[in-house]
């Protein structure tokens, strides 16, 4: 029968006991943390696991940022753009009855000042800054004030950036239009071509916008309509240097048509007059009110000067529609970037949700097993140092005295 020394109890109560202090530090550790892997030797799989989670929620955070951050610029552009649609309505109803035949010098130099401020608006509105202090239609100039004014000359001095952001894994959206494609290329006249009436012009003709009625013949050229009498008139292809009809006659208000175009030519000409159709083309939001104040200019105080009155107006008109047209299809781009952007927010927030669960269930700590578990090696640890003492104190002499 082996022999149990004192100091063989001693150690081995020694040991029994440093087992649950170090154990009771663990529990004590994970119940403050709530975490139930204290370092990776505590489970090396659920680390790693827990490691390539985290990662992935690290990123996910970072596409939620950048997607708040793309969502800010876009609603400031769409509100911007909202602005800038309400200017030009305005501008139109403006032109519309600056088209009147009752308009007197007084009533349109009222006009051409609301014409005046509503430009320098529209410039406010096209200069705009961010909350970063950046400017929104700048491109990636964005300390660069992208819009400048000299003398009755707007330049853009941005450049055609659009920032690209990554908002999922493999979603990127453009937070922004650059002012150039906002504000400069708006498609001047009907769209398609723009009708103009030479400046050397006596009679009292204007040429309506016109359309494209047969695409398969429309050219895409530049066109004059020349009148060589009063009642005849030529129509010259001025690309190919050809002319396409001649000697036509004329008539108020009867369609003229050529090469897939219509158009039609109200009151009266005067022999030597001439109107111009130029093909695509592109002018600025800006350059339209330009146009539409030196059209308010014009004191129409004969027939001749009328029609160039009328004229001005009337590509002004056309010129406003277009503008307006534009600016809701850039609307309409910024909306459908806005609804991709919360789609793709509530898509990351679900996810985040779901690997939040799964990191809990690996990482977390089962805090009512956990409590469970530190009572009982508190009262493990409470009886070994009782039974210690007491073994302690028995000694041979004790049965001696």
């Amino acid at each position: 029968m082996p022999r149990i020394s004192s100091s063989m109890i001693h150690q081995q109560a020694l040991t029994g006991i440093r087992r649950n202090q170090v154990e009771i530090a663990r529990l004590q550790d994970g119940v403050a943390s709530g975490r139930r892997i204290q370092r990776p030797s505590d489970d090396p799989a659920g680390a790693s696991r827990a490691l390539d989670i985290g990662e992935t929620l690290d990123r996910l955070e970072q596409y939620q940022v950048n997607a708040r951050l793309a969502d800010q610029r876009l609603a400031l552009e769409d509100s911007t753009l909202e602005g800038v649609q309400n200017l030009i309505t305005r501008i139109k109803e403006l032109s519309l009855a600056a088209n009147s035949g009752t308009q007197t010098p007084e009533t349109r130099n009222a006009i051409s000042t609301e014409v005046s401020e509503r430009l320098a608006n529209l410039l406010d509105l096209a200069n705009v800054r961010d909350a970063n202090g950046d400017h929104l239609f700048s491109g990636f100039q964005g300390r660069t004030r992208p819009f400048e004014i000299t003398g009755t000359t707007v330049s853009y001095v941005g450049d055609q950036g659009a920032r690209d952001i990554q908002i999922s894994t493999t979603q990127r959206v453009t937070a922004g239009d650059s002012g150039d494609r906002v504000f400069m290329r708006v498609p001047p006249g009907n769209g398609r071509f723009s009708v103009s009436a030479d400046a050397a012009n006596t009679g009292r003709g204007v040429l309506a916008p016109g359309s494209v009625t047969d695409e398969a013949a429309y050219t895409g050229d530049a066109y004059s309509i020349r009148f060589t009498g009063p009642a005849t008139f030529d129509v010259v292809n001025d690309t190919l240097g050809v002319t396409v009809l001649a000697a036509q006659p004329f008539t108020e208000n009867a369609a003229i048509t050529f090469d897939g175009i219509t158009t039609r030519i109200q009151n009266q000409p005067a022999a030597g007059d001439r109107f111009d159709v130029t093909p695509g083309g592109s002018q600025s939001l800006f350059e339209t009110l330009q146009m539409f104040m030196a059209a308010l200019a014009i004191d129409p105080v004969d027939g001749a000067t009328a029609a160039k009155q009328s004229q001005a107006m009337s590509h002004v008109i056309d010129s406003l529609d277009r503008g307006l047209e534009h600016v809701l299809d850039v609307r309409a781009t910024v909306g459908a970037r806005l609804s991709a952007l919360e789609a793709v927010e509530t898509q990351n927030a679900d996810l985040r949700f779901e690997l939040q669960s799964t990191l809990s269930q690996v990482r977390d700590l089962d805090m009512v097993q956990a409590i469970s578990s530190l009572q009982q090696r508190i009262t493990a640890l409470e009886a070994v140092q009782q039974s210690f003492a007491a073994v302690s104190r028995l000694s041979l002499f004790n049965y001696l005295r």
